[in-house]
C-alpha cells in the first residue's frame, strides 16, 4: 500500500511542477495565443506520457485542473463526463480552495461522481 500511495506522490508532484501547467493556470492575460496553445500541447503530451508509464494511473478516470484565471483543463478517459459546475458546489472543493495550504489536498470523497446530476447531459 505504502508503494501505491507513493507512486500517487510521484505522479502528483510531476504534474504540479509542469511549468507549462503553472503557465496557463495563472496567466491573466495571455500575452500569445500560440504559446498557451504550446504549453497546452505540451502539458497533454506529458500527462498522456505520465498514463501510460505510471501503473497507479488505472485507477485514475480524470484528472481536472481550474486555474485562478478560469482555464480549465481536463484529461483521462471520464475527463469531459463530468458536470464541473456542479463538481464546484461539494464541500471538498471549497475547503482546498479556501485553504491557504498550497499542497494537494486528499479529502475523502463518498460521492460516486461517475453517475447522476455530476454527469453532463
Amino acid at each position: 500500500m505504502e508503494d501505491r500511495v507513493n507512486e500517487v506522490n510521484t505522479f502528483i508532484e510531476s504534474i504540479y511542477f509542469n511549468d507549462n501547467l503553472t503557465k496557463i493556470l495563472t496567466s491573466e492575460q495571455p500575452s500569445d495565443v500560440i504559446d498557451i496553445k504550446m504549453a497546452e500541447i505540451e502539458i497533454k503530451k506529458d500527462i498522456d506520457y505520465k498514463f501510460v508509464y505510471f501503473p497507479v494511473t488505472k485507477y485514475i478516470q480524470s484528472i481536472i485542473f481550474m486555474g485562478n484565471n478560469g482555464v480549465k483543463l481536463s484529461y483521462g478517459p471520464d475527463s469531459k463526463a463530468y458536470e464541473l459546475s456542479v463538481l464546484n458546489k461539494e464541500t471538498w472543493f471549497h475547503e482546498s480552495v479556501e485553504s491557504n495550504d498550497v499542497r494537494t489536498m486528499w479529502n475523502g470523497l463518498i460521492n460516486n461522481y461517475s453517475k447522476g446530476e455530476y454527469l453532463t447531459q
